[in-house]
Parts: structure tokens; C-alpha cells; sequence
């Protein structure tokens, strides 16, 4: 199972430090016996083997107990950014009909409840002191006397690998957040691939500045504790001398990015100065990592191996390109990890046999997801039954080609998701969230390729009546991430339209060019 490690290690090595956090280390020992804490709360409380158990917390330690806790529990845990704002906050909680909530915002969860929500809800744990407990028909619990319990014996559950481990929400095509259900076979295989090609071993340390709520944080996390190492668990990246300063001072060996750390990185003036001669590699996924920023981090770590690598929430990782290739193929991802197979298919399913032709990437692995929670014809539709019963292929929905050598090169999206940050979202979101608004009359939204952020958000409005641009920006600011939000508006007294009367994207392109 994939919480397995913490029990191996906090019996193998309990002295040993699992994570640093806010300037404290934590052993393995005291994280498993905080995390025995709440799942005996769990089952005490009659919940039930399977719920959900909704973590609305950032990167602080109790994030990480929790999740140990659901999961000795028999329960799923699914991490909710803080940030998320109520209307997605709220559906979130619908669908997963979560039994209990972790969070250090309960006023924002209690502005998210309705009576479905509090019809599944059992109680809603806080991590802070809070002024008001007016949240009418829950029970509110604080998480530290929880964890100060110290339970005498253990209530843990028996869990198989077939088991639901978490549900990680990702946006989809329809607008609305997708519960990516992944069960603990799913989380090993992916977690041991991953780690067989970093190479991971109990004397690595893995600095992580990104959030948990995010799959490329949180395995951050699973992978440490699987391999027996340390994880030094930051909140953000806002303070960047900061994570700079921890490398030497804890001698890390693993740091995971996206391509705007790397490009803050490069700003920074006297880089030289810090001690990195700990740090083995950089890894790099969610969107490309531009080639400038390639090249300069190679200039200030010369030493250092970089991994370029392409995954999906879906699946978590599919590929990456061997440090060694990064020089000659900087714009590859590279051929399937082990334990994956990958392949290319045209228009009609055929497969793409040849090289330089583009093709649907499909991926086949132990590592696909269950499926998307209550989207059961989302799911069959990229889902698909292989050679043989019980054979799952997944579609990415992202196109491809290879080269020669059999490397993947990314080439498009097949659909109209965006990628901000390496984190998707459908246009079609924004599009109502704006739509909403008085005097707004139509809205288009594209993205346009940026270096840094994967895609910058435009968005095309006409308006019944005058609409200043800062009232559609302070308006999408309260209903989605601050990410999403559009870098540029452009006013047009009517959209374009193609032969079937829907807004032509390909025209709002054109007519970006002139800008």
C-alpha cells in the first residue's frame, strides 16, 4: 500500500528525520504515531473503510499526517488547495461527499456548506484557533488534540491494493473540476517508476516548494517516504534565497520545478554564492522547460542532472528523457518509464509506425487511473479496453512525435485544454465564470504560448454596455484561481463566428498577431 513505507520506516529507522517543516524535523517514529492518532479517530467514529476525507490545508506537517492517518484509515484522501474558491470548494465537497473535512480555514468551508454537503459530513477538524464556531449542524474537532491522543493500540484497517488511496482534482473539458480516482496500486507503481530512474536512495533529500494539492507535490512526498529519505516541505517559492540557502544547509540531493522557479532561479543575483554541491539532479514537468532555462541552469549547476519529464494527472508520469540526452534533445520528454509502455495512434486508432508523424499519445500501465469520479462517460472516453479483458489504455489527449530513436516530442493539445502553470484548465470555465457578469454579452477565451507560464490566458469579450477591463479581472478573482485569471482583455463589438454559429478561436488568433 502506499502508506506501507511509514510503518516500515518508523520501525526500521524511527529515529530518522521523514520531513522538515517551518524549521522543525519531524522523525519518521512521530509522524506514524500522530498519523495512528487519526486514523483511530476515523474508526472510532464509525467512518466507514472507503470515504472520502476531504485535506483543505497547504504544505504544513499536519497536511502530511493527515494523509498517512485517511489512509491507515481504509479511507481516500483528496488535498484541496486553500486557495480554491468557494463555488469550486463547494463542488468539490459534493462530489467527493466528503465525511469529514481537515482545514485551517473553517469560516471558508462553512460559506461552502449547503444541506447535501452536511447531509455526508460528520465533523470538520481544524488546525487553528477559530473566532466563531456559528458553522450550524457540524461538529467541529480540533486537530491537535486529536494527535495528542496517543492511542494505546491500533484500530487499522486491512486495505488492498484494489483500494481507493486518493482523488486528485484536475479541470476537464467541461469546465467543472475531475476527481482523478487513484487506487494504492496506482500510487506505488507510479511512485516506484518514478523513483527506479531518479535512482532514489534512503540518503536523498527532496526539496519541495510546490503545493500538495498538486500531483507533482504531493508525490514528492510518497516517493521520500517510499525510498526512506528526507523531505523538506515549503509552503511556496515566494521567497526564493530561501530554498537556495536550504540546499546547502541540508545537503539536497532532489529538487523538482516548473519552468517559472526556473526562470526566477536564473534572475537571482550571486547564485555562486550558495553552497548546491549536495544537489544530484532537477526535474521538470507539468509544461516544457524552455530551452534558455535549460541552458542557464546548466551554466549555474554545471553538475547537476536535469530530467525532463511528461506525465498526466491521470497516470501521474509517463516519460522522461535520460540526463545524457538533455544537451542533444532539450525540447524531448523522452520514452515511456519503466513499467509503461507508450505509442502513437492517427485520426482512426491506427498505429503511428513511423517516425516524424503526429499521433495521439495512448499510454498502458498499472499506473492509469480508476477513472474520473462520478463521470463515468468522461471516463470511457479516454479510457478504452486494450488486446485483452482488463487491459486499459489511456488517451492523453495530447499529440505527439517520434524521432528516430523513439523519442516523444509534444506537439499540440488534441482538445481545448490550457496548461498555466503546468495545472489545466478548460477556457470554458472562465468563459461562464466572465459570462456571468451584467453587460457582458459574448466571451471567447484562448491561450496563447508563453515560456514561462505554458499558456497565457486572453480573453475576447463584447459587452451590451461599457465593462471596464479591472471589473472583469476583480470578478474572476473571486471564483477562480488567481493563475487562470486573463493577462489580457480585448473588447470587440461582435466575435467571430464559424458556419455553425460557434465562436471561431482560429479568427481571435489572427487577430491577436495584429496586436
Amino acid at each position: 500500500m502506499i502508506n506501507d513505507p511509514l510503518k516500515r520506516n518508523a520501525e526500521a529507522m524511527p529515529d530518522k528525520i521523514g520531513v522538515i517543516s517551518s524549521n522543525n524535523r519531524y522523525s519518521y517514529s512521530y509522524l506514524y504515531e500522530k498519523s495512528k492518532c487519526i486514523s483511530n479517530y476515523l474508526v472510532e467514529r464509525g467512518i466507514p473503510k472507503g470515504s472520502m476525507i476531504s485535506v483543505h490545508l497547504p504544505n504544513i506537517i499536519e497536511t502530511v499526517i493527515s494523509i498517512y492517518g485517511i489512509l491507515d484509515a481504509g479511507c481516500a484522501f483528496s488535498i484541496i488547495n486553500p486557495s480554491t474558491p468557494i463555488i469550486k470548494l463547494k463542488f468539490i465537497l459534493e462530489r467527493t461527499k466528503s465525511r469529514i473535512i481537515i482545514t485551517n480555514d473553517p469560516e471558508k468551508v462553512g460559506q461552502a456548506l449547503n444541506d447535501h454537503i452536511k447531509k455526508n459530513l460528520s465533523a470538520i477538524i481544524y488546525t487553528e484557533k477559530i473566532e466563531t464556531t456559528d458553522i450550524k449542524g457540524v461538529k467541529l474537532e480540533e486537530l491537535a488534540q486529536i494527535i495528542d491522543a496517543r492511542p494505546e493500540f491500533s484500530l487499522s484497517r486491512n486495505v488492498i491494493d484494489m483500494d481507493l488511496a486518493s482523488v486528485i482534482f484536475t479541470s476537464g473539458s467541461t469546465g467543472l473540476p475531475k476527481g482523478v480516482m487513484m487506487t494504492h496500486r496506482n500510487m506505488v507503481s507510479a511512485s516506484d517508476s518514478i523513483t527506479s530512474y531518479l535512482r532514489n536512495h534512503d540518503r536523498d533529500t527532496i526539496l519541495n516548494v510546490l503545493p500538495l494539492s498538486f500531483d507533482y507535490g504531493l508525490y514528492q512526498l510518497l516517493m521520500t517516504f517510499c525510498f526512506g529519505g528526507t523531505l523538506i516541505l515549503e509552503e511556496d517559492f515566494i521567497f526564493p534565497h530561501k530554498p537556495l540557502m536550504m540546499i546547502g544547509e541540508h545537503k539536497v540531493t532532489g529538487f523538482p520545478i516548473v519552468p517559472s522557479i526556473g526562470a526566477i532561479l536564473l534572475k537571482l543575483k550571486r547564485v555562486d554564492e550558495y553552497d548546491l554541491s549536495s544537489l544530484r539532479y532537477i526535474t521538470n514537468t507539468a509544461q516544457a522547460l524552455p530551452l534558455k532555462i535549460i541552458e542557464g541552469l546548466r551554466s549555474i549547476m554545471p553538475n547537476v542532472d536535469i530530467y525532463l519529464m511528461y506525465g498526466l494527472t491521470e497516470c501521474k508520469r509517463v516519460s522522461y528523457l535520460p540526463p545524457d540526452l538533455v544537451e542533444k534533445k532539450p525540447t524531448s520528454v523522452g520514452k515511456a518509464m519503466p513499467n509503461v509502455e507508450t505509442f502513437l495512434v492517427d485520426e482512426n486508432g491506427n498505429r503511428v509506425n513511423e517516425p516524424h508523424i503526429e499521433g495521439e499519445l495512448v499510454i498502458r500501465g498499472s499506473n492509469i487511473m480508476v477513472g474520473y469520479l462520478g463521470e463515468p462517460l468522461d471516463t470511457s472516453r479516454i479510457i478504452k479496453e486494450g488486446n485483452h479483458p482488463g487491459d486499459r489504455l489511456l488517451y492523453s489527449g495530447d499529440v505527439f512525435e517520434m524521432d528516430e530513436d523513439g523519442d516523444l516530442f509534444f506537439r499540440r493539445r488534441k482538445d481545448d485544454i490550457l496548461k498555466v502553470l503546468g495545472e489545466k484548465v478548460s477556457p470554458l470555465e472562465i468563459e461562464t465564470v466572465i459570462n456571468r457578469m451584467e453587460n457582458v454579452n459574448e466571451v471567447g477565451v484562448i491561450g496563447v504560448e508563453n515560456e514561462l507560464l505554458g499558456n497565457e490566458i486572453v480573453a475576447f469579450v463584447s459587452t451590451l454596455k461599457y465593462v471596464q477591463k479591472d471589473d472583469i479581472i476583480n470578478h474572476c478573482a473571486d471564483h477562480i484561481e488567481k493563475k487562470f485569471l486573463p493577462k489580457r482583455i480585448f473588447f470587440l463589438n461582435e466575435l467571430p463566428k464559424n458556419q455553425n454559429g460557434k465562436i471561431d478561436k482560429r479568427v481571435l488568433r489572427e487577430y491577436l498577431k495584429d496586436q
